[in-house]
């Protein structure tokens, strides 16, 4: 999905009308005009300023004028990646995302059928790209997860319990 200039400038007015918030919107290609048009949305979340929850009704309402493309939102601070909520919420929905992040002026989009990074391919080295780190670096770059710098092998033995034979 290709978004145009136009629509860019619609949400990143509608990121820009709406803060100190995160705004919520959905990006819809209308079913008579055959147009990508954005539908505001409401932020249905309390705390505004540190997520967004799209009003159902919206939804459903924005539904009824064509196929929604993806939903987007904003980060109104200097956060330019889509956060791990983000991401499950995308893939859980099965719906495109669209972030426009505030303080760094930058479009970003993420697929829920969006594979996760390459780990193949890399010479062992015990340390610098063995078994560990592999796990290590994609629990960091995919979820989020940072483990401690002294997570090493014989930690995870005595973490993980034998295997019984027989």
């Amino acid at each position: 999905m290709k978004l145009s200039k136009e629509i860019k400038d619609k949400i990143k007015k509608h990121s820009l009308d709406e803060l100190p918030n995160e705004c919520c919107g959905l990006v819809v290609e209308n079913e008579k005009t055959k147009a990508m048009e954005i539908f505001r949305c409401e932020n249905k979340l309390e705390n505004k300023e540190l997520g967004f929850s799209l009003s159902p009704r919206d939804y459903l309402e924005a539904s009824r004028s064509g196929e929604i493309l993806a939903a987007y939102h904003s980060h109104p601070d200097d956060s330019d990646e889509f956060s791990l909520v983000d991401k499950a919420n995308s893939r859980n929905n099965n719906i495109n995302y669209v972030l426009y992040c505030v303080g760094k002026d930058k479009f970003l989009k993420h697929s829920p059928n969006e594979p996760y990074e390459d780990y193949t391919g890399r010479d062992f080295e015990i340390g610098t790209s063995d078994c560990i780190t592999l796990v290590k670096d994609f629990w960091s770059k995919e979820l989020d997860v940072h483990t401690n710098e002294k997570f090493t092998w014989n930690v995870l033995k005595k973490t993980i319990p034998p295997i019984k034979k027989g």
